[in-house]
């Protein structure tokens, strides 16, 4: 036998009509992110053009600076800057982006890395849960998505030594 106990109403209410009209998207969303102050370093791995575009745009309003490369070989001189965070397409015209991941692990480098990747199969969603990545996002990302990752990652990139390979991979849409 259960037992219920609550408020019930005649009619059914919506809490949006009780907050004021300009708060209630900041009510609803998972976090504020302050776009203007945002600031980092991403490399961006990805070979289609349209896609580095993309994620260019994205972060458009921002004190983001994105450096770009399309190939693996690229990417890995590139990487040798230093970078607050790595962003990379799975699929690259002169290999994956977890052999990437493998060779900034075996170089000691240890900034987070987020994989975008098309592919949702479970074959891919194992093979990225025992990469040493940060999480992925499935393609296409919106705007918001990449907004709220990028801002999580770029404000703990300091501290990665402790953390990175953790294990805690993470779907982040």
């Amino acid at each position: 036998m259960g037992h219920e106990i609550g408020v019930a109403f005649e009619e059914e209410l919506d809490a949006k009509q009780f907050l004021p009209r300009d708060s209630v998207e900041a009510y609803y969303s998972l976090e504020t992110i302050d776009l203007a102050n945002m600031e980092g370093n991403i490399l961006h791995v990805e070979d289609s053009a349209v896609d580095r575009r993309l994620l260019t745009h994205y972060l458009a309003d921002t004190r983001v600076i994105v450096r770009s490369a399309d190939t693996l070989e690229e990417a890995k001189q590139k990487a040798r800057e230093g970078f607050d965070l790595v962003v990379t397409d799975l699929s690259l015209p002169d290999g994956e982006g977890l052999e990437l991941v493998d060779w900034l692990r075996d170089n000691g480098i240890l900034t987070p890395i987020i994989v975008l990747t098309a592919d949702t199969s479970p074959a891919t969603r194992k093979r990225l849960s025992s990469a040493e990545i940060d999480g992925y996002l499935t393609k296409p990302v919106d705007p918001a998505t990449l907004q709220r990752t990028v801002t999580e990652y770029l404000r703990v990139a300091d501290d990665r030594s402790a953390t990175a390979g953790d294990g805690a991979l993470r779907d982040l849409a």
